[in-house]
């Protein structure tokens, strides 16, 4: 089939099939062959960097979870994992998995293949987005954000093998241009952003260890150069602690990169940084980011020149204790998301971590290896994860794509172009047939598949048009089976309410606007707020007429036991008043800023609302920039926007989805705001056994949302969609997920 072009589907959009449907029948089609509009080309179909709808509707049939969202009421259902144990203090599970699951190169998918899996979204390297995904999982935020490690060697009287978490160093980065000062006060040297150096903190200025042209986080400089160099002070508020990343080694001398079998991929000369991956009998396993290649290099090459000055300030933490996790085996069923794992909280003997004991480390005594997570592979087939605290969604997570397995060996043999569809590896219902860029994904059944037997479909033909319109009419003239939830033109949605196709249904779902914080005036809360209560939000869910209800916060009503407090509503006055009290009374002198949106019809209308709002209500002008989706996301991530248009579709039934978004660092916050009070509530509530008193709390950080305001929620949305009647199995959720194994064409 070719794409319509515009001007034939405006022709089809005119005229009226006559019909109580809005598609024209597609009866006479094959009834294994499955059509959609997927509304954008996906960023990623990696599941470990992918973070879009686009990217998981194609991901969730191409990879396979431990678990798959049930059809319906999103239960994890068993996939590659048949059954599950509930550990006995009810912080963890272990996962036994099928041993007829394979990947499409014929190797089998083992346990080893989820730790692996969960390891790269939570290594530092890889830049995870959805790294959050795995916190729940014992020591993971300290992995992802580079603060833990192992002890190699007996340091301060603690024993070599002790896990520690990383609290402090001797090494501060430079936080901006700054001048370095004698005790004089003369000035000796100006370092740039960035530079890190050798300090010691003494009261309102850090005492310096320095050479502007070498810094500590740049291993090949410090080869050749003597870091110590030069003396001096810069002010306590120009520099900040720097842990150091203790997987980053430079090649001391020229050395072979060999893949696992031994051939030679490249030659890496002195002074080539790499990123070692693990540690085992047969040495370093790296990946050498310059060419994204992945292999062995010589142990006798690779050099830490920081080793000899670094040391770093730990605290001890508790070993993992594997034993006595063996409770009762639950088969071909799931815990209810809103239910707590099973057993009774931990009551755990480990201090608080305030009265763990500390000390110091030289850097070379200090390892970083995948074992200091709470996830191991016991055999080929069963899978050990212990949690961190309560997580009572952490079942249903496992359904979400971000935690499938993904190949190793693709993966180390053609690094970041693993997924193209010559190199591709994949263990889900599907495989990836074909790949036109920007035109459409064509996946077929895969026959390996362990459940290939009960699927329907032998075709699935997903189209990454991004246009609303386009997409409506190439349903309506019979091209597509269904309209993804939310792919509709606004004014088409009073006549589409008339036809027996059209379906809506409640959604845990928001939309939003970002503040890039780090730029003013969106720097201050006060013009935050002020922006937020200008919007009457009533006059947007008017223009999209499906049923959007205006939301003040971010959390969607509805879910258990939660109730979210209520934000700032619409209030001219007041926000004329704030405004005034930032400095701009009636807007004067506020400067031109932008609205960031990705190309559709609908954010677009949107973006016109509130930039009219604005203008009417406090006299600021915005401006109005649209970009394709992939652009769109880059230019969210790398914060170069000033408002940007978002929003989130929750991952799992539990507020937490929505709130732990926000804290500092986070890989989808792209705020750049961040709050130590917000951070610890949300900590706490991970924390927290009493199901009553955790909602409280996470209701109390919500609360600090909707003061600080770093983003303003819009509306909470309906999913609105157009389905084909022959379609079946494709069922209305809270989460629009739509597992394609379950679905058949009735004709």
């Amino acid at each position: 089939m070719r794409i319509l072009t515009p001007a034939l589907v405006l022709v089809l959009a005119s005229c009226s099939n006559g019909s109580d449907r809005f598609g024209l029948s597609r009866a006479d089609e094959p009834n294994n062959v499955l059509v959609y509009n997927n509304a954008s080309e996906p960023e990623y179909i990696d599941p470990g960097l992918a973070t879009g709808h686009p990217d998981g509707r194609i991901i969730g049939e191409l990879f396979d979870g431990l678990t798959e969202y049930d059809p319906k009421d999103l239960t994890a259902r068993p996939s590659i994992a048949t059954q599950w144990d509930v550990h006995p203090d009810g912080r963890g599970y272990t996962f036994h998995m099928r041993d007829d699951a394979s990947w499409s190169d014929g190797a089998p998918v083992t346990a080893s293949d989820f730790a692996y899996s969960w390891e790269r979204v939570l290594n530092p390297v890889n830049a995870a987005r959805f790294a959050q995904m795995l916190y729940a999982v014992e020591n993971a935020e300290l992995y992802n954000t580079g603060r833990i490690g192992r002890l190699l060697q007996e340091s301060d009287g603690f024993d070599a093998g002790l896990p520690v978490e990383l609290v402090s160093a001797n090494t501060f980065r430079i936080s901006g241009e700054t001048e370095v000062k004698d005790a004089g006060g003369t000035v000796v040297a100006t370092l740039p952003e960035g530079h890190v150096v050798l300090g010691e903190a003494s009261g309102d200025k850090v005492n310096v260890q320095f050479n502007p042209e070498c810094s500590f986080a740049d291993l090949g400089a410090l080869l050749d150069c003597d870091p110590l160099a030069l003396t001096g002070s810069v002010a306590a508020d120009a520099a900040e602690v720097a842990l150091p990343r203790l997987d980053s080694r430079v090649l001391s001398a020229t050395s072979s990169l060999k893949n696992r079998a031994g051939q030679v991929l490249t030659e890496l000369e002195r002074g080539e940084v790499v990123t070692v991956l693990t540690w085992d009998d047969s040495g370093p396993f790296v990946l050498y980011g310059t060419e994204d290649l992945y292999g062995r290099v010589s142990a006798d090459a690779l050099a830490d020149p920081r080793s000899e000055h670094v040391r770093v300030e730990f605290r001890s933490l508790p070993e993992f204790n594997w034993e006595g996790i063996e409770p009762e085996v639950i088969e071909d069923t799931a815990t209810p998301p809103d239910a707590p794992p099973g057993g009774e909280p931990l009551e755990a003997d480990d201090p608080e971590p305030d009265e763990l004991t500390t000390g110091w480390v030289a850097l070379a005594d200090l390892q970083l290896e995948p074992s200091l997570l709470g996830v191991r592979a016991r055999d080929a087939h069963t899978l050990d994860v212990r949690l961190g605290g309560v997580a009572p969604y952490f079942l249903q997570e496992t359904s979400h794509t971000t935690l499938r397995a993904v190949p190793h060996q693709a993966i180390e043999a053609h690094g970041p172009r693993w997924t193209r569809p010559e190199n591709i590896v994949t263990n889900g219902p599907f495989l990836l047939d074909e790949h036109v860029v920007r035109d459409k994904f064509v996946l077929v059944r895969n026959p390996t598949w362990w459940g290939t037997g009960e699927l329907s479909l032998d075709k699935v033909i997903a189209y990454g048009v991004d246009n609303l319109h386009t997409s409506a009419n190439l349903y309506k003239a019979g091209y597509t089976d269904f309209v993804v939830a939310n792919d509709l033109p606004a004014e088409f949605i009073p006549i589409l309410k008339e036809k027996k196709d059209f379906h809506t249904a409640p959604a845990l779902s928001v939309y939003l606007y970002r503040f890039n914080t780090t730029r003013a005036p969106m720097d201050d809360a006060k013009v935050r707020r002020a922006l937020a209560m200008a919007i009457n939000r009533d006059d947007i869910v008017s223009i999209l007429k499906a049923g959007q209800v205006p939301a003040s916060h971010i959390v969607p009503p509805g879910l258990p036991g939660y109730e979210g407090p209520e934000g700032p509503k619409f209030d001219p006055e007041a926000a004329r008043a704030l405004l005034a009290e930032a400095g701009y009374p009636d807007g004067e002198g506020f400067p031109e800023i932008s609205i960031l949106y990705n190309t559709q019809e609908s954010h677009k209308l949107v973006a016109a609302v509130i930039q009219d709002n604005w203008k009417t209500n406090l006299g600021v002008t915005v401006k109005l920039e649209n970009r394709e989706w992939k652009t769109y996301l880059k230019t969210v991530n790398g914060m170069d926007f000033d408002i940007a248009r978002g929003g989130w579709i929750g991952d799992y039934l539990d507020p937490n989805t929505f709130l732990d978004l926000w804290i500092e660092n986070g890989g989808n916050n792209n705020t750049g705001w961040s709050s130590e009070e917000y951070d610890a509530l949300i900590a706490r509530a991970a924390a927290e056994p009493d199901v009553e008193e955790r909602m409280r709390v996470l209701a109390e950080a919500e609360g600090i949302l909707n003061e600080e305001m770093p983003f303003i929620p819009l509306y909470w949305y309906v999913w609105a969609e157009l389905k084909q009647p022959d379609v079946r199995g494709l069922e209305p959720n809270l989460m629009d997920q739509h597992p394609l194994r379950w679905v058949s064409l009735d004709r």
